[in-house]
């Protein structure tokens, strides 16, 4: 039940499973329902890497032959970055989990949007290695877990007005 999960889920119910092969290498300390279900549902391949050394984990992604790897983590706690800046596949991308530069040059881009990176005249302010690919729309969308996934038409569920709003 991370964070990252949050935004994470409804991208990968959305992924096209008959066009790409998924792998998903779990680098968190903690297996809880919901990891169970994103192995279950969303991947093809699942690895357990916590604790791997970064060489070892950098040979097992090339024998993967993986051609993009999203990562989610960035600097965050339990991150992959000895292996990524191995350039373990072809192109590297950063996404949500560290919304900042990650500033390894194995890094191709970091996937955002003009409102949290905004451009001022052609110059972005950022001065990593990796490049920024904006989206036209939100770079990341939020989606609620619902304690009972048949009630989520309920009203309980509806996105209220902020309370501050009104008092």
């Amino acid at each position: 039940l991370h964070a990252a999960s949050y935004f994470t889920d409804g991208l990968f119910r959305k992924h096209q499973r008959e066009e790409f092969e998924h792998f998903f290498y779990y680098t968190g300390d903690h297996v809880d329902a919901l990891t169970r279900h994103y192995h279950a549902q969303y991947a093809d391949h699942w690895h357990n890497v916590r604790g791997l050394p970064s060489d070892v984990l950098a040979n097992l992604i090339r024998q993967n032959q993986i051609d993009i790897i999203v990562d989610l983590s960035g600097h965050t706690q339990f991150n992959a970055l000895p292996t990524l800046a191995r350039k373990p596949a072809p192109v590297i991308v950063s996404w949500l989990g560290y919304p900042d530069n990650i500033d390894l040059p194995a890094f191709d881009c970091r996937i955002t949007d003009p409102v949290a990176d905004p451009s001022t005249h052609g110059k972005t302010g950022f001065s990593a290695p990796e490049k920024l690919y904006r989206l036209e729309g939100p770079f990341c969308s939020y989606t609620p877990f619902l304690s009972h996934l048949e009630r989520h038409h309920d009203s309980h569920y509806d996105v209220r007005d902020c309370p501050a709003l009104q008092t």
